[in-house]
């Protein structure tokens, strides 16, 4: 990584995730696509704070970050750390804060657009397609769980829920989520950028345009993981979904 990059990794227990199809051993299977960016090299004052909150809370088990510096990082006994937010997510987040309720995913757009679930299927959003909006609705009236949602200002998004995925994306999308599943099984979380996707399966990682960085740290990561946030100029932070993580920030 770049000199001015920080990297770190942390293991907080000394468990492997349960739902892991795969040994530490064997690192992560995956497969896809990565872009040409280069790495910028800066780091956004913000990613201070969420990094600083991620080594005083007990785990993470799902964040979010963007280019522009919005940060989250989210326990799973739903503390946290953010910086850089919309201040509209921001109250959101200090109000849930004092409830204590589980924040199931959180995804922030570029533009500060975000989607935020909570608990089973409770959604707090600013701009998400109405397409997708219709979606997580229609999971809410089946009583169904939603285990990811990201959307991106191209108006493409990702809902992965207990029973299917739903999704607009761009042409071959579809094409390329039969693959996934094909390859690794049921999609269980999702994230997107305007030009990428990565997905979580159950055996493994399936990738499309994805950062370079995003391939060295899945063949040297030592959980299974569930959840895997990025820039698409490198910066990411990855989870088993509950208390283990990996970033570079």
């Amino acid at each position: 990584m770049n000199a001015l990059r920080t990297f770190k990794s942390a293991l907080l227990c000394l468990a492997f995730s349960a739902q892991a199809a795969w040994t530490a051993a064997a690192a992560c299977p995956w497969t896809g696509s990565f872009n040409k960016i280069p790495e910028s090299g800066q780091v956004p004052p913000s990613y201070e704070h969420i990094v600083e909150a991620l080594h005083k809370q007990k785990g993470c088990s799902t964040g979010a970050i963007t280019n522009g510096g919005a940060a989250v990082v989210i326990a799973a006994n739903g503390d946290g750390g953010f910086a850089a937010l919309p201040p509209q997510l921001k109250k959101v987040l200090e109000a849930n804060q004092q409830r204590g309720q589980k924040i199931a995913d959180i995804h922030i757009t570029e533009s500060g657009k975000y989607i935020v679930i909570l608990g089973r299927n409770a959604y707090n959003t600013l701009g998400a397609p109405e397409e997708m909006v219709k979606h997580i609705k229609t999971v809410r009236t089946k009583g169904g769980a939603i285990l990811a949602a990201a959307f991106n200002d191209a108006g493409h998004f990702l809902v992965v829920t207990d029973e299917t995925v739903y999704f607009k994306l761009s042409k071959g999308g579809s094409e390329k989520l039969k693959r996934a599943k094909e390859l690794y099984g049921n999609v269980l979380h999702a994230s997107m950028t305007d030009t990428s996707f990565v997905l979580c399966c159950e055996r493994g990682v399936y990738l499309y345009n994805a950062p370079k960085s995003l391939r060295s740290a899945l063949d040297e990561l030592e959980f299974a993981p569930r959840c895997i946030k990025y820039t698409d100029d490198g910066d990411y932070l990855i989870t088993d979904g509950e208390r283990l993580f990996s970033y570079s920030l």
